[in-house]
């Protein structure tokens, strides 16, 4: 192993650390644009990272798809309704 690989695998390691790491709130539509935009890069270029994201979005869809009707009661749910939230 040379020194060169070495240096092209760490910042490879870090984008993979990267993507998995924010994978949850990418699926979500929680990152900044130019997060979400770097994430996609990686994904298009690392089939690993690829896989994994596929793994988390099919068992994001199958989680959505149980939740599809609300279990909380009417109540519950107009409370939360009624809720502002003011992040600073």
């Amino acid at each position: 192993m040379t020194d060169e690989w070495v240096g092209d695998a760490v910042p490879a390691l870090e984008e993979c650390a990267f993507a998995i790491d924010h994978v949850q709130s990418f699926l979500h539509g929680e990152e900044q644009d130019e997060t979400a935009d770097e994430i996609r890069r990686h994904l298009m270029t690392c089939e690993q990272c690829l896989d994994y994201y596929s793994v988390e979005s099919l068992i994001t869809v199958m989680v959505r798809r149980c939740c599809e009707h609300p279990s909380a009661s009417v109540a519950l749910r107009e409370r939360i309704a009624c809720l502002h939230v003011t992040i600073s």
